[in-house]
């Protein structure tokens, strides 16, 4: 039998101390690499989620904008209505002023045909015509077209 010398020991506990750093090297690589790969599977999944969040964003957006063109052609229809609004009322205030001014025209030449005693009854604000006439006159004022309208 062979025994092993004092050289041959120490070379076999160099190999065993030197095995025992590699283990551990190897083993700090293998824990690692395991952290690594759970965090680039959680980075993937999060990389998924973003994703799906990005596309409902999209979507969103679309909807968004159609619902802008949408609102925008609305305003543009209700300025439209505003105009052809305004342009109604101008003419309804021109009518009832040329109504009115016809009206009271005619009043006076009745008034001025009638015998004294009805003149001061024409002009009475307690009698009817007296009454259309002072409507006829606010009627005018409301309806008249206001500057910069």
């Amino acid at each position: 039998m062979n025994t092993p010398s004092k050289a041959d020991r120490d070379q076999a506990n160099r190999w065993l101390t030197e095995s025992q750093g590699r283990l551990s090297l190897v083993r700090d690589v293998l824990n690692g690499y395991d952290r690594l790969s759970d965090r680039m599977e959680s980075t993937d999944r999060e990389n998924r989620h973003l994703r799906a969040e990005n596309e409902q964003l999209r979507h969103r957006a679309k909807t968004l904008e159609r619902e802008c063109a949408l609102l925008l052609e609305r305003e543009h229809q209700l300025q439209a209505e505003v105009g052809r609004t305004q342009q109604a009322r101008e003419e309804v205030a021109d009518r009832l002023t040329s109504v009115g001014s016809e009206l009271v025209a005619l009043l006076r030449r009745t008034a001025a045909t009638t015998t004294r005693t009805l003149v001061p009854d024409l002009r009475a604000r307690n009698s009817g015509l007296g009454k259309l006439v002072d409507l006829i006159g606010v009627l005018q004022r409301v309806l008249q077209p206001t500057p910069g309208t």
